[in-house]
């Protein structure tokens, strides 16, 4: 066993507390944190080191929290209108103060100020007058400022056009032939349809041809009747000129009529109302010899054939029916005293 003496027990004495206050091990009741700022207002708090580890931000009390968070979440704005300051959250869109701003601002982006304008200018197709149209509509043939403008275009313009023309007299032969739209028929119409269902001929009433329709078609034989009546188509025997704009235009699509039927080879027999209403035996003998010669005659209008005994005959001087002159020779017989 070791002893030593007082004068060497007292420097390890003073050794062993100085170790021990350099390790500072706590003791019970002894305050072991540190003092830091307030995260919202910076006053000192007091935190142990468990509180420091486990909290982001620190506050000396819940009214600086809440008023942290919100500085956290929320942002100051400009209204975009009159300026005024505002305190909106960060993920807002708010960009007005009140919806009367909003009202006044909306009424400043009209027309191409408006950042989803896409209108583009156009000149109309009638008046030539500017006006804005969406992009899409520049697909249309036609564009126009007005309705009125429309109107007028299609009065003066498409409607005077051949293919206009045209497509209308298509639509008008389809419907005739569809049975859609129906014609009247006059007395002189009625006469023929009752005399091919005594003769038992198969027909057709308002047959399309083209652009044209055919009063009544003959569908075992090909061949086509046409019924004229004495003023619509002028008849030559009872006027000496074409003294009416109605006969004219009767005229002129007769003979366009006959060019295009002769073209697909379909001849025409022409019954006019004279013959029909005052001797409609010759009517029904001339039918008889145009399906007995396949559609071939002398001549292929009824005044100009006389009834014999037995058969119809060619009169001497055989009348030229309007719609066959040419057109320089027409033109001199129209509205001529």
């Amino acid at each position: 066993m070791v002893y030593y003496s007082i004068g060497v027990r007292e420097p390890m004495l003073l050794f062993i507390s100085n170790i021990w206050r350099l390790i500072r091990i706590p003791r019970k009741n002894q305050k072991t944190g540190f003092w830091i700022h307030c995260d919202q207002c910076n006053e000192m708090i007091y935190r142990t080191p468990y509180q420091y580890k486990i909290h982001k931000h620190h506050f000396c009390s819940k009214e600086c929290e809440r008023e942290f968070s919100h500085s956290q979440k929320s942002e100051t704005r400009h209204c975009e209108f009159c300026g005024a300051e505002m305190v909106v959250g960060k993920k807002s869109r708010q960009r007005f103060c009140s919806t009367s701003c909003q009202k006044e601002w909306q009424k400043t982006i009209v027309g191409d100020k408006n950042p989803r304008y896409t209108s583009v200018p156009h000149i109309c197709d009638y008046c030539g007058k500017e006006h804005i149209v969406k992009p899409y509509r520049l697909k249309q043939k036609n564009l126009f400022c007005s309705t009125e403008c429309r109107r007028s275009w299609y009065a003066n313009i498409w409607s005077q056009s051949e293919e206009w023309k045209t497509a209308s007299k298509e639509r008008a032969v389809n419907l005739l032939s569809s049975g859609i739209m129906s014609r009247t028929n006059s007395v002189p119409q009625q006469h023929i349809d009752d005399l091919l269902k005594q003769m038992g001929i198969n027909f057709r009433k308002e047959y399309p041809l083209s652009t044209y329709s055919i009063d009544n078609y003959l569908l075992d034989y090909g061949l086509c009747i046409e019924v004229m009546g004495d003023f619509w188509h002028a008849n030559p025997n009872k006027y000496t000129t074409i003294k009416y704009d109605k006969q004219a235009k009767a005229v002129a699509r007769d003979a366009q009529k006959r060019i295009t039927a002769d073209k697909l080879g379909k001849p025409i027999l022409y019954l006019w109302e004279n013959e029909i209403i005052n001797n409609l035996t010759l009517c029904q003998k001339l039918i008889e010899k145009f399906i007995n010669r396949g559609g071939v005659l002398e001549n292929y209008h009824s005044f100009n054939y006389i009834l014999n005994d037995i058969d119809v005959e060619i009169i001497e001087n055989p009348i030229l029916a309007y719609q066959d002159y040419d057109a320089d020779n027409l033109e001199t017989l129209l509205f001529s005293a």
